[in-house]
């Protein structure tokens, strides 16, 4: 049981009583998570899912980010993308007045439906846009139960 729905009420309701003080474009308006302020070192890749009747398809944005630095794995019913990319230190740091990146990561959860064939998801990465291709198992609406 995940606790994430009951915190995203919370939020909602706060937001319904004190929203009017609060600029809700940049926080009642959302959840805490979409903004990810709550964990402000992992951004949040955005996604689009689509689905027909063999598979679902999902496109993960990645911009700046090359096929070596993503990883994806599957725990129990999750499937998990994680991009990671760290600067080389070429230049030596007393060059920089400010230097702001020199980390970044990305990360995505989705949990698998059950009909999903997990040994055949297809990944391929192209232009800093990832698609995860899952294809559906056939699973027969009409189950046969045997009278003893």
């Amino acid at each position: 049981m995940s606790i994430l729905p009951e915190i995203n009420r919370t939020f909602h309701r706060i937001g319904d009583r004190f929203g009017e003080f609060i600029d809700k474009k940049h926080f009642m308006g959302r959840t805490p998570f979409q903004d990810n302020w709550m964990a402000p070192d992992k951004k949040t890749a955005y996604a689009n899912i689509k689905s027909d009747e063999k598979a679902y398809t999902i496109e993960v944005g990645l911009p700046g980010y090359d096929k070596e630095d993503v990883k994806i794995d599957i725990d129990q019913d999750m499937l998990h993308v994680r991009a990671e990319k760290q600067y080389k230190d070429d230049v030596k740091t007393s060059e920089f007045l400010r230097q702001e990146f020199c980390h970044e990561s990305m990360f995505r959860s989705f949990r698998l439906r059950p009909n999903i064939d997990a040994e055949n998801i297809k990944a391929t990465f192209e232009n800093g846009l990832l698609t995860l291709t899952l294809p559906q198992k056939y699973q027969p609406n009409t189950k046969h139960i045997e009278i003893k």
